[in-house]
């Protein structure tokens, strides 16, 4: 299994941050269940917050993906397990990924 990683840069607080993906849980979960259900599979998420990082793991027959998401001062590092079994999905993963964390931020400087 390899790891994926990636950062999503910030300019804000890193409080604010972290108070905006905590309130914004249900739609981080809901989003990260479309990452394996576009491999045609319907994912068992499961998630919590300790301090600043946001653990997660999405698992169906077997297929698990896990990682997490750490809230730094100027960026949110991501760090994703990806089985080699979906490595061709590995960019699609990354995007989507980056893309839950920057529509939130987004939303609050909109």
């Amino acid at each position: 299994m390899d790891t994926l990683k990636t950062f999503v840069k910030h300019d804000m607080a890193k409080s604010r941050v972290l108070t905006l993906l905590k309130c914004n849980t249900l739609s981080i979960e809901s989003q990260m269940d479309e990452i394996l259900q576009g491999a045609g599979v319907t994912p068992n998420l499961k998630h919590e917050w300790v301090n600043d990082k946001f653990l997660f793991s999405i698992e169906h027959k077997g297929i698990k993906i896990d990682g997490f998401l750490l809230v730094q001062d100027e960026e949110i590092d991501v760090d994703i397990n990806v089985p080699i079994v979906l490595r061709v999905f590995e960019d699609k993963i990354r995007n989507k990924v980056e893309n839950i964390i920057v529509s939130i931020i987004e939303k609050e400087v909109s």
